[in-house]
């Protein structure tokens, strides 16, 4: 498996997400309030990739498949 790098602009747009605690070109790191927000939706029956679009993330970019 591949690992996913960001580029300068991907990683800018995630900065810009109130979601995103830090991000490297590897690696995203996500608040508690993201990771409490995504197993409540997750526990409500969302997938995973619809609670990422739906908190503000373009899963194209995390390199997210349905």
């Amino acid at each position: 498996m591949a690992v996913k790098r960001f580029t300068e602009e991907e990683m800018e747009l995630l900065r810009k997400n109130p979601y995103t605690y830090r991000v490297t070109y590897n690696m995203l790191l996500l608040t508690v309030e993201f990771k409490e927000k995504f197993w409540k939706l997750y526990l409500q029956g969302f997938s995973p990739v619809s609670i990422f679009k739906e908190l503000g993330y373009d899963p194209n970019i995390l390199g997210l498949t349905e």
